[in-house]
């Protein structure tokens, strides 16, 4: 991780290289006039550096050796790329979208959010059992006046206030859409709603469109899963109750907590959000119980993200 940091020295001017090429020149198998030249661009190029880092990472999740590994690893990522336009530029956060599309393409595994969307389709029908009115609704009240629609724009606060005030408002998007496809809009559901913000922030000002970018591709969808716990696990609880969802739901939404945390701690560091995720991911990690261990913080994390 420290080449990136070897050279002091402005952004290279010559074309990047390929995926081949970078995957060559982490194996070694590069002519060495290539080597070098690949090595001193992606020293200075902040895109190239995440797509070699996040092929590496990728490379963890293929259990074949080499070269058949890298054929298929290359593969998916190119499947990912092409419909991203002819130059798009590799932030973190879309380079670990990335990894997240190879590890369904090499390893059949589910993406979080299509996790969540499992979710939610599993529950379908039996969340109005734990959500008959919002008087058990403690979170968010007021959080859509309180936000501001560009939170890149406030210059009197710091960088790190900015990303965590953006992170709150693109939570609270999603609690909303969570919230409205889980109970009715009506009766006192209503003002709840209308006290969330209705959209991610606006990255058209942003003082750093590719972390607002970031923001916007995850914290939606953990607001959106924060609802899902929450009502789940007021299901099985009293004797109207509908059934708890089964152990493998449980262990879904375990895996959305892993997925999406790492997402979080990567994209965040030193942030509330991310040293929570760090410390129930932890707990979890610990716990023999993920719905034990999931319940015991999904209020904590509304109220970080609401309140």
């Amino acid at each position: 991780m420290l080449l990136s940091l070897a050279i002091a020295a402005p952004a290279p001017q010559d074309r990047c290289p390929s995926l081949e090429e970078i995957a060559g020149w982490h194996d070694g198998t590069l002519p060495r006039e290539a080597l070098q030249r690949v090595t001193a661009h992606v020293a200075r190029c902040a895109s190239c550096y995440a797509t070699w880092f996040c092929l590496v990472e990728a490379a963890d999740l293929v259990s074949e050796p080499a070269p058949s590994a890298w054929a298929k690893l290359l593969a998916s990522w190119r499947a990912f790329f092409s419909g991203l336009g002819p130059a798009s530029f590799v932030t973190a956060g879309l380079a670990a979208a990335a990894v997240a599309f190879v590890a369904v393409s090499l390893v059949g595994g589910p993406t979080w959010t299509g996790m969540i969307d499992s979710g939610y389709r599993s529950l379908s029908g039996t969340v109005a059992h734990s959500a008959p009115s919002a008087t058990r609704w403690l979170w968010g009240k007021g959080l859509g006046q309180r936000a501001v629609e560009n939170p890149w724009g406030r210059l009197a606060e710091t960088q790190a206030n900015y990303v965590h005030e953006a992170a709150r408002t693109a939570f609270g998007a999603g609690v909303r859409r969570g919230l409205g496809e889980s109970v009715p809009d009506s009766g006192d559901w209503t003002g709840v709603l209308a006290a969330l913000p209705a959209a991610p922030p606006s990255c058209a000002n942003a003082g750093s469109p590719e972390v607002c970018n970031e923001i916007n591709t995850i914290f939606p969808g953990v607001g959106r899963w924060a609802v899902l716990l929450h009502f789940s696990c007021g299901l099985g609880e009293g004797p109207d109750s509908a059934q708890q969802p089964d152990a493998n739901f449980w262990k879904q939404q375990a895996s959305v907590l892993e997925q999406a945390g790492r997402l979080v701690e990567s994209n965040m560091p030193g942030d509330p959000f991310a040293r929570f995720f760090a410390d129930w991911r932890a707990e979890a990690q610990r716990s023999g119980h993920p719905r034990t261990a999931l319940c015991a913080r999904e209020a904590a994390l509304l109220s970080l993200g609401l309140d």
